[in-house]
This record gives C-alpha cells, structure tokens and sequence, in this order.
C-alpha cells in the first residue's frame, strides 16, 4: 500500500538558484526508502518538505490519502532525526525521550512508561537518570531515536544521522535501525551519500542530482542497470568510455578496442566489472589482453588497474581466486556483451 505521494513539487530558497523539482515518487508503507546523492543534490531539501520543515512553491503532498501540503509540520505525524542528536542538555535522557508525550498531554506515568520502553528498544535500558553530556556520541544518537520513536509516527525521516560517528559505531547504528524498522513495521525515509548503507538499509532508493530525481530502484537494481553515466558514476563505476557507433560495433576513443555490439545513438559505454572474466565461460564475449600497471587491495578485493588495446581498464576480483598476478604481468580478460551498457550523453 503506498503511504506518501509526492506530486509535481517545485521548491527553492529565496537566496539560491537551486530549484528541487520530484515529478513523481511514491513511497509504500513499511518501507525502507533511501534519498542518495552527493552533498548540495537536494536530499535533506526534500526530506524537511516531506516532514513540513521547508515550503513548497508547487506540488501536493499526500499521506495516507490525506493531502497535508499546508499541514504544519507538528501536525503531520512524523518524526525526524538529524545528523546531531539535538537533546536538551538540562534535561535527563528520561525527560528527553519523553518530551513529545508531554507536549502532547500525556500524563507523567504514562509518558516515563512509554519512555522506558523506547530507551530498551534502543538499547539503553536504565540510562534514565544520565544526562547527555554523560553519553557518548553513538549513546546520544540512539537517545534521539527513541524520542523518534515514542508517539509511533507513520514516517520517520533520518538526515544522515550517523555521519558523525566511527565506522564500527555506524555499523552498529545502521543495523539497529533496520532492526527496530522490521520489529516495529514503521515507514523510514533516510539520507545519505554513502552507498554501503544504501547496499544494508535501503528496501529501494532514490538518486538525486541537482534537484532531479535521476533513478529509482532497488540498490541492487540500480547498481546492475544504471540509467545514466551520472548515476554510474556515483556508483563507484570506473569503466565508462567515449566511443562512436559503427557497423561492426562500438568503437572505444583512443583505443583499438573494439565492442561487438551497440547502439546506434550511443556515444558512451559502461563495462562494468560483473562484466569481465578471467575465464571463457559463456557465448557472446570479447577477448582482450591488458598489463597489470598497478595492483591495490580495497574492501577484500584485488583492484588491478590494466592497459588495455590502448585504454585503462580497472578490474576487481576477489582474492584467492585464481593464480596470483603482479604488476607487469600480461592478464587476459573476457567481456560479456550482455552486461554492457550503453549511453547516449
């Protein structure tokens, strides 16, 4: 069932050029949606439109088919955690976590239950006396969830909350929000630029660049099918080539190596390492030969960068796969022209 609709919106600011503009995104209920891109894209714009903390200029939004475009942001039943905990420094985590019950007028008994609750879903059971400034970042960050949590919105909306932190401790982080995501069935909207959170977290996610919506999609989607050099690009693709369509297929720039397939208006192409193997495994390849000019490990794979009929070509696998190679060393390479893609920009 689908939670939030966003229609034809149209925002900026009154001292910037930037214009956000969302044609269309649908947002499902339980799910886990994530708004990507680089720093300056629009995400967190949007996500304080969604949550009522940004106007909008044009566009409807709509939550569980109520239209709450005009809707002050107390009223719209969501909650919001930022890249700072924000917790009141002269308040206990108690108080803290309680604060939008008492706003709300629940009784004092009532809101420390439900408090207490929230503090041990998140971990910190009897931490109700301590103030924040007895907390560690990653302890002050799970205190702000918990107040997230507490009136049970339909959306909570996450602004890079862990960015702040170490990577053991985001690590951490990131799957004790998944966790309470799948335990409590609740709707997450979360921002980030980094894709390995994208790849744990997110059910699908939305790219963004310059206030466009470049692609939807299941992260594992979008990773295998990229719609645009720009959206590869962000996901970490280095092999994206200039080239010109011919008959016998797609001509790299610089480079004597030659694709047996295309398209006849594209102008780029994508190789993407699932693309390339050691081993001739299958029909429909190209056989090309490089020399190791550089060897690096990264994230538990071999990162060969190869010379290759004229061009750089990097190349992942993982280690102790096959027989061991060294810089200088002559590699032979297979392309599957089936996991190829072409571009037009």
């Amino acid at each position: 069932m689908t939670l939030l609709k966003l229609e034809n919106l149209k925002t900026q600011y009154e001292s910037s050029d930037f214009i956000l503009e969302v044609e269309k995104l649908h947002i499902e209920e339980n799910e886990f949606f994530g708004l990507i891109g680089e720093s300056g894209c629009g995400k967190t714009t949007l996500l304080k439109t969604i949550g009522g903390l940004h106007d909008l200029d044009e566009g409807r939004i709509v939550l569980n088919e109520k239209d709450i475009t005009n809707v002050k942001a107390e009223r719209r039943n969501m909650s919001m955690v930022f890249q700072e905990p924000l917790l009141f420094p002269h308040m206990n985590i108690i108080d803290n976590v309680a604060f939008p019950l008492k706003v709300r007028g629940f009784t004092k008994a009532g809101r420390y239950g439900k408090a207490r609750a929230a503090l041990e879903q998140v971990g910190l059971a009897g931490f109700d006396k301590r103030y924040p400034s007895q907390l560690s970042g990653g302890q002050q960050q799970r205190v702000s969830i918990a107040r997230a949590l507490i009136h049970e919105p339909e959306i909570v909306l996450m602004d890079e909350p862990f960015s702040a932190l170490d990577p053991e401790l985001r690590d951490e982080m990131r799957h004790l929000v998944k966790n309470l995501k799948n335990d409590l069935n609740i709707t997450v909207i979360f921002v980030t630029h980094q894709l390995d959170e994208a790849a744990i977290l997110f059910d699908r996610v939305a790219m963004i660049s310059d206030g466009q919506i470049m692609q939807i999609g299941k992260p594992s989607d979008i990773y295998k099918a990229p719609a645009s050099i720009e959206v590869a690009q962000f996901f970490g693709f280095k092999n994206i080539y200039k080239g010109t369509s011919t008959p016998n297929g797609f001509s790299i720039k610089d480079s004597s190596l030659m694709l047996g397939e295309t398209s006849e208006t594209a102008h780029c192409v994508l190789i993407p390492n699932h693309a390339l193997s050691r081993v001739k495994n299958s029909e429909g390849l190209v056989r090309t030969s490089g020399i190791i000019k550089e060897k690096n490990f990264v994230h538990g794979l071999i990162h060969f960068l190869l010379e290759v009929e004229g061009t750089a070509l990097h190349y992942f696998e993982s280690m102790g796969g096959e027989a061991p190679l060294h810089i200088g060393d002559s590699i032979e390479l297979f392309i599957h022209l089936d996991k190829i893609r072409f571009f037009e920009d």
